[in-house]
């Protein structure tokens, strides 16, 4: 399978392979990155990792199910462990036309959690 990046501005998904992708967003609610697993992605158990400059801790996806109808995801930062329904936050069916889709949603510290 070959992916094809997208590159329509109006997209959350702008520049994402496939059709995964994590986005990772501010407290104000600015996108700050889009991060598609689709060549690399948790399969067979393997980590996914996404590090940048603007983010003191490397965030380590554990588990993954991309399934439309019953997503979730675990991930590490800094000294926490993080998933789906924390907080408040699960996922929306954000489902357009014939395409089926999901929204997920968890928050983390920027900073970590305190020790």
């Amino acid at each position: 399978m070959v992916s094809v990046p997208t590159f329509d501005g109006d997209n959350p998904f702008e520049g994402v392979a496939g059709h995964q992708a994590f986005i990772i967003y501010d407290n104000t609610c600015m996108r700050r990155g889009v991060y598609s697993p689709d060549n690399e992605g948790n399969d067979c158990g393997i980590n996914y990792v996404i590090e940048e400059d603007w983010l003191p801790y490397t965030i380590v996806v554990t588990h993954v199910n991309w399934d439309v109808g019953d997503p979730y995801f675990y991930f590490n930062y800094a000294n926490g462990a993080y998933m789906i329904g924390e907080n408040g936050a699960t996922c929306t069916d954000i489902s357009s036309g014939l395409r089926a889709e999901q929204g997920c949603k968890s928050a983390f510290p920027i900073n970590g959690e305190p020790e």
